[in-house]
């Protein structure tokens, strides 16, 4: 990799020089300072709760969409942001040894995959057609305005 930024073309990024430096930083085996930005609002959106009558058990169904869709942002966002851009550069470099990694990439692989299990779950749990259809059209908008935005 490092041969590759070395090259007329890389070198005339703006990011190589600190891609450059990250990688000896890891090969030195020192931990690298990567600044991130932490994007806070001013107006934080109110939560959207279901409106239940008293007694009654929650469902998914009555969960409103774009709420779901925020806390879903909000759980996968948390393990995304622990990745460092050296913990990248290890597994890039340990590509052989990925199955027996336990970094924070493998978290939010494993985070992935337990919400994509938890989907298929709900959807195929129900006995009724009409219901599963009901299901699967509520998740698909869930990650519709989840990918677009309210």
């Amino acid at each position: 990799m490092k041969d590759f930024l070395s090259t007329t073309d890389a070198a005339e990024l703006h990011a190589s020089k600190h891609l450059f430096d990250l990688i000896e930083c890891a090969q030195a085996g020192g931990k690298s300072v990567v600044e991130t930005a932490t994007v806070s609002s001013q107006t934080v959106p109110r939560t959207i709760e279901p409106k239940l009558p008293l007694f009654r058990k929650l469902e998914l169904l009555d969960i409103n969409a774009l709420e779901m869709a925020r806390q879903l942002t909000i759980l996968e966002s948390r393990f995304h942001n622990k990745i460092g851009a050296v913990e990248c550069l290890h597994r890039v470099q340990e590509s052989s040894k990925v199955s027996e990694s336990d970094d924070h990439i493998t978290q939010v692989i494993e985070v992935t995959k337990k919400i994509s299990h938890w989907v298929t779950n709900t959807i195929l749990s129900g006995t009724d057609p009409g219901k599963r259809a009901t299901v699967f059209e509520h998740l698909i908008s869930v990650a519709d305005t989840a990918y677009t935005g309210p």
